[in-house]
């Protein structure tokens, strides 16, 4: 809901915020996804513990969340 819903088939450059002023490479769409799911573990005992987006076959960007 958080992450699909929203970014599915849109121009992320136009119609995704923060992706209006922000390059949505990899990278920084990772960070953006987890923004969007860490909230909802907020009120359990679970935690998120990392993303991990692929790009391709063998172009993928871990993301572990804020340091």
């Amino acid at each position: 809901d958080e992450v699909v819903g929203p970014m599915d088939h849109r121009n992320l450059n136009h119609e995704v915020a923060p992706f209006d002023s922000v390059v949505p490479t990899t990278e920084n769409l990772a960070i953006e996804i987890w923004r969007r799911l860490e909230p909802r573990f907020a009120s359990t005992p679970a935690r998120l513990h990392s993303i991990r987006l692929h790009e391709g076959e063998d172009l993928y960007v871990d993301y572990e969340g804020p340091r």
